[in-house]
């Protein structure tokens, strides 16, 4: 994988946050990934020296963490112009589907959705099977 992004800061300490940065630095040796927790983060936004050091220092921010802190961690990285991925849950219900649009739409950052299951095998064959449906499907 080719990218001139080489420092992320993974935000979340939980066990999936573990794993993407076990795949991130076997994937790409010379990346350099730290990882925080979402509430020292957060609470960061009252030290904007700290909070702007932060920023300066890493390309890529993946929020891997409760969809409630995400949307807090998204309205302080919004105006950052950087590179954010969003780890799925992104909400629980509609108002917070809607607050994460409405903070997407706004954002000078760059934001993705986490897509690691479209690379699995699992995936390849259950998307072949989906497209080979042909009619209506009734979903019980």
């Amino acid at each position: 994988m080719t990218s001139s992004v080489n420092r992320v800061l993974l935000i979340g300490q939980g066990a999936w946050s573990r794993k993407i940065n076990g795949v991130v630095l076997a994937q790409n040796a010379n990346w350099e990934v730290e990882v925080i927790s979402a509430r020292t983060f957060i609470s960061m936004k009252s030290n904007l020296i700290e909070f702007t050091e932060i920023c300066r220092k890493f390309d890529l921010f993946w929020i891997t963490t409760t969809p409630k802190n995400q949307i807090q961690i998204l309205r302080q990285l919004g105006k950052t112009q950087k590179k954010i991925i969003l780890d799925k849950p992104i909400a629980t219900n509609v108002s917070e589907i809607d607050l994460i649009q409405d903070l997407i739409r706004n954002s000078q950052s760059k934001i993705y959705l986490s897509q690691p299951w479209t690379y699995s095998d699992l995936w390849s064959k259950m998307k072949t099977i989906i497209l080979s449906i042909k009619g209506e499907v009734l979903i019980q």
